[in-house]
């Protein structure tokens, strides 16, 4: 009997995930796994349940990112913090 499966690729998480459910094993259930592949929406799913995340900000477009960008400088005098350095990488 198989007892349980696991992947080491963020790409296959899904896949295995619908494995896992036909075969019932454990594993993440597939939404979660879907989630995992969106770094915007695993940040929000984290730090909705409390658990610690680092800031972060979603922009697709020039006027969005102006939105970010003054979201930032609001938090930086009301908290008197920096968040730069900061990293801006693509959400999947």
């Amino acid at each position: 009997p198989i007892d349980g499966i696991t992947t080491f690729r963020k790409k296959s998480a899904v896949v295995t995930a619908e494995l896992a459910r036909e075969l019932e094993l454990p594993f993440l259930d597939v939404a979660n796994a879907r989630t995992t592949k969106n770094k915007f929406k695993t940040r929000k799913v984290l730090s909705a349940a409390g658990l610690s995340a680092p800031e972060f900000f979603y922009f697709d477009d020039e006027n969005s990112l102006e939105m970010v960008l003054r979201q930032i400088e609001r938090i930086t005098q009301k908290d008197q913090k920096s968040l730069f350095p900061m990293i801006m990488k693509p959400t999947g």
